[in-house]
C-alpha cells in the first residue's frame, strides 16, 4: 500500500531529478537549435565542401543510437584526454544528436520558401550573409515551427536516456528508487508525470508560435 509517508520519502529525490532532467534539457536545446540551423543551412549553401560536410553529420549522427553517443562521450573522450563529466557529456550527447534533425527540418523549411524571395533579395544587391540569415532562414524556420515543437519534446523525453551514464535525471532517480522501494506502478507514474510537466507547456507554447506566425 502507498502511504503518505511513501510519497514524503520519494519527492525531494524526484525534485531533484525533474530539475535535473530540465537543466538537461534547456541546456542541450542551446546546442541542437543553433547549431542545427547552421548545418541546416549549410547543406544549402553554394560550396560544395560545406553541403558535404554537412550531408555526411547529418546522416552520422541520425543513423548512430542515442544511447552510443552517450557511451563514446562517457567513456571514449577520456582515453584521448578529455575528461568532462556525466552530464556535460549526457548534455552535448543529446545536444548534438538532435541538431542533425532540427538541421533536417530546417533544409526542409528551406525548400518551402519561394525561389521569387530569394531572387528578389538578390535583385537588390543585398549580399549573401544578410539573404540567408535575414531573409531565407527566418522564412524557413517559421515554416517549421509545428517540427521543431516535435522535436522539443522528443528532446526532453531523449533526457530520460542519459541515466545509461549515471545521470541521475528524472528516469534514473524513477530506477533508484525502484531498486530500494520496490514499488514501480507509483514510482514510474511520477516520473511519467514529471515528463508531462515540461512537454505539455512546451508543445502548448509551439502551437502558440505556430498559430502566431502561420506560414503563408
Amino acid at each position: 500500500m502507498v502511504t503518505l509517508d511513501f510519497w514524503l520519502h520519494i519527492l525531494p529525490a524526484f525534485r531533484a531529478g525533474f530539475w535535473e532532467s530540465l537543466k538537461l534539457a534547456l541546456i542541450a536545446s542551446a546546442v541542437a537549435f543553433p547549431f542545427g540551423c547552421l548545418v541546416g543551412v549549410g547543406r544549402i549553401l553554394p560550396i560544395a565542401i560545406v553541403r558535404k560536410l554537412s550531408d555526411v553529420y547529418i546522416n552520422l549522427v541520425r543513423s548512430t543510437p542515442l544511447p552510443v553517443i552517450f557511451i563514446f562521450f562517457f567513456f571514449a573522450l577520456p582515453d584521448a584526454g578529455l575528461k568532462f563529466s556525466a552530464f556535460n557529456c549526457a548534455a552535448a550527447g543529446l545536444g548534438l544528436y538532435m541538431a542533425s534533425y532540427v538541421a533536417e527540418a530546417v533544409r526542409s523549411g528551406v525548400n518551402a520558401v519561394p525561389a521569387g524571395y530569394i531572387e528578389a533579395a538578390r535583385a537588390l544587391g543585398l549580399p549573401e550573409r544578410t539573404v540567408l540569415g535575414g531573409i531565407l532562414l527566418p522564412q524557413a524556420i517559421k515554416a517549421v515551427i509545428p517540427t521543431l515543437g516535435n522535436l522539443s519534446v522528443d528532446l526532453i523525453k531523449n533526457t530520460s536516456i542519459a541515466y545509461t551514464i549515471s545521470v541521475v535525471e528524472l528516469t534514473g532517480t524513477a530506477v533508484q528508487q525502484v531498486t530500494m522501494l520496490a514499488k514501480p506502478i507509483p514510482i514510474f507514474v511520477l516520473a511519467a508525470i514529471g515528463y508531462t510537466v515540461m512537454t505539455f507547456p512546451t508543445g502548448a507554447a509551439f502551437r502558440a508560435l505556430e498559430r502566431k506566425f502561420k506560414y503563408r
